[in-house]
C-alpha cells in the first residue's frame, strides 16, 4: 500500500509539472493594428482587431491559432444617395485628377488561420520569432468607379459624367508571414508588436477580374497573458 501511495504521490507531481510547464508555454492575445490594404488608394479608417491563442511546444517553435477583421474605407456617407452623389461629383473640378478623386472604395475581411513560429529568442521576458501559416479569407468590397465625363476645357466645370457603384463578395485561403516579438511582466501578462503581410490566394481569372484584393500589410499591438 505504501508503495502503491509512493507510485501515486510521484505521477501527481509529474503532472503538475507537466500542466505548469504548458501553463507557462500559453498565451491568449488580443491584437489592434493599422493595416495598408495594396488595393486601396487611401488609407482611411483602416484598422484590425483579433484574438489570439499561442501554444509553445517546444522552446524553438510556437503554433498559433487565430481570427483577425480588418478593413480600410474612404467611402463617403452619401455613398448611396444617388441624387447626392451627383451633387458632389458636379461640384468638383473636372480633368484626370478627377478619377482619383472619386476612386473611392471599402474593403472588409475576415481572417481564420494558423502560424507557426520559430522563436530565434525565447527567454523569461523577451521572445522574437519569423512565422508563416495559411488560413481562409471572408472578404467584401464596394467601390465607386467613375467611368467617363465630359468638361469644359477652360473653366474645368463638369457637365456631365457616367458612374457606378460596384459591389463584391471574395472567399479564398490565404499565406501569411511575418515577424513577432513579446515581453513578458508581472509574470503572466505579455505586450507585443507584429508585422505581418497577408496575401490571398488567387488564380490569374481572380486576378483580373476581381476590383479589389483583400492583401495587406499589418502593424499589430499584442497585449495578453499567460495561462
Amino acid at each position: 500500500m505504501k508503495y502503491l501511495f509512493k507510485i501515486l504521490i510521484l505521477i501527481l507531481i509529474n503532472v503538475s509539472v507537466v500542466v505548469s510547464q504548458n501553463t507557462l508555454n500559453q498565451n491568449f492575445s488580443l491584437t489592434l493594428g493599422k493595416p495598408i490594404f495594396s488595393e486601396s488608394s487611401q488609407d482611411a479608417k483602416n484598422f484590425s482587431a483579433g484574438i489570439n491563442y499561442q501554444n509553445r511546444f517546444s522552446n524553438s517553435f510556437a503554433f498559433d491559432v487565430f481570427y483577425t477583421y480588418a478593413q480600410v474605407s474612404n467611402l463617403p456617407d452619401y455613398i448611396d444617395d444617388a441624387e447626392q452623389l451627383e451633387q458632389e461629383i458636379l461640384g468638383l473640378s473636372g480633368g484626370l485628377n478627377l478619377f482619383f478623386e472619386t476612386d473611392w472604395s471599402r474593403i472588409r475581411n475576415h481572417s481564420l488561420g494558423s502560424k507557426i513560429h520559430f522563436l530565434f529568442v525565447n527567454s523569461d521576458t523577451w521572445s522574437f520569432s519569423v512565422f508563416g501559416g495559411f488560413g481562409y479569407n471572408f472578404s467584401s468590397s464596394k467601390q465607386h468607379v467613375l467611368l467617363n465625363t465630359t468638361f469644359d476645357e477652360e473653366t474645368l466645370e463638369i457637365i456631365s459624367f457616367e458612374n457606378e457603384v460596384e459591389t463584391e463578395n471574395y472567399n479564398s485561403f490565404f499565406g501569411i508571414y511575418g515577424l513577432q516579438t513579446h515581453y513578458n511582466f508581472y509574470k503572466n501578462y505579455l505586450i507585443g508588436f507584429e508585422v505581418s503581410f497577408l496575401s490571398a490566394f488567387t488564380g490569374e481569372d481572380d486576378f483580373d477580374t476581381l476590383n479589389r484584393l483583400p492583401d495587406y500589410y499589418n502593424f499589430n499591438l499584442i497585449l495578453g497573458f499567460k495561462f
